[in-house]
């Protein structure tokens, strides 16, 4: 039998398609503005529309089992095309793959120098190794795209660096100005989707930002989250705003708040760094999604 915690997130997953799956919402009348994505322009919506056949192409590599390869090292979009950083040559399931995932977006094969599995390797024994000496600084341990290296990311705050020991692929210590910790249960402004929001004890999780012609945010939710007036905010209790349109045949209702983000948190992929992009490539992870519209049975007690 499942956990009551795991039927609550099944349950949120399940009723978050709701708002993903939604259109903006419609105008009901001539006066009203339809949303758009929030801090989104011309250029911005159309990087992104000329994103999806390359992410579709990246899936279908995906789907063919490539990171189960020992030869793989990584996938990224790279101005205009996807790219498959290989070790070797890839196995004839992946290059069919490729071959289809062609009839959809560029697709090139790169030679890598290490294998995803080999960096992963080096990456632990410079962790223990680091571990070992007792860092006073934090620090995170990335994996090149490409296959390349690592990279050891080291908070820019920190008073010292840890000694990185060889071990025989190229290793960079860079020092990086480390962003304050969010989380779902605790977001902070600029308001992204899939944030736990509370309103009168029952929660939803937001959608993401969205603007008006007029200029004025928005976050979405699902209207079954609750009625217009209705006053959200986080897990931390801070103020999102309130509910301000609700549309129950969509299913979409509209929060009013200034500080509405264009960002949304990634389901099932992990929040630390477990891949590195250097400068150019994009790192490509399948089977993200936030859940924004789902139903939280009650806010934790204080």
């Amino acid at each position: 039998m499942r956990s009551q915690k795991a039927r609550r997130k099944a349950k949120i997953a399940a009723l978050g398609i709701a708002v993903l799956g939604t259109v903006p919402m419609p105008r009901a009348d001539a006066a009203r503005s339809e949303p758009v994505a929030a801090g989104s322009s011309d250029g911005t919506t159309a990087k992104m529309r000329a994103q999806v056949p390359l992410v579709e192409a990246a899936s279908v590599v995906k789907a063919a089992g490539a990171e189960a390869y020992a030869g793989y090292a990584g996938i990224g979009l790279v101005e205009g095309h996807v790219t498959v950083w290989w070790k070797g040559r890839p196995p004839a399931k992946v290059e069919k793959a490729v071959a289809a995932a062609r009839d959809i977006a560029p697709v090139e094969v790169a030679a890598a120098a290490y294998s995803q599995a080999e960096l992963k390797r080096a990456a632990r024994t410079v962790r223990d190794k680091v571990e070992a000496s007792r860092p006073t600084a934090r620090y995170e341990v990335k994996l090149a795209a490409d296959g390349s290296g690592l990279l050891v990311s080291v908070d820019a705050a920190a008073a010292s660096v840890p000694d990185v020991p060889k071990v025989g692929v190229p290793t960079k210590v860079v020092r990086e100005r480390w962003k304050k910790p969010t989380s779902r249960d605790d977001d902070t402004p600029l308001w992204r989707g899939g944030t736990i929001m509370w309103s009168q004890g029952a929660g939803c999780t937001s959608g993401f930002g969205v603007r008006d012609k007029s200029g004025a945010t928005y976050v979405l939710t699902a209207a079954h989250c609750g009625l217009v007036g209705g006053q959200w905010e986080d897990s931390g209790s801070e103020p999102i705003g309130p509910m301000v349109q609700r549309r129950p045949d969509h299913d979409v209702a509209l929060i009013s708040t200034p500080l509405a983000g264009n960002t949304i948190y990634a389901g099932a992929c992990p929040m630390s760094a477990s891949s590195w992009c250097p400068d150019g490539p994009r790192c490509f992870r399948a089977n993200c999604s936030a859940s924004p519209g789902g139903r939280w049975p009650r806010k934790p007690e204080a």
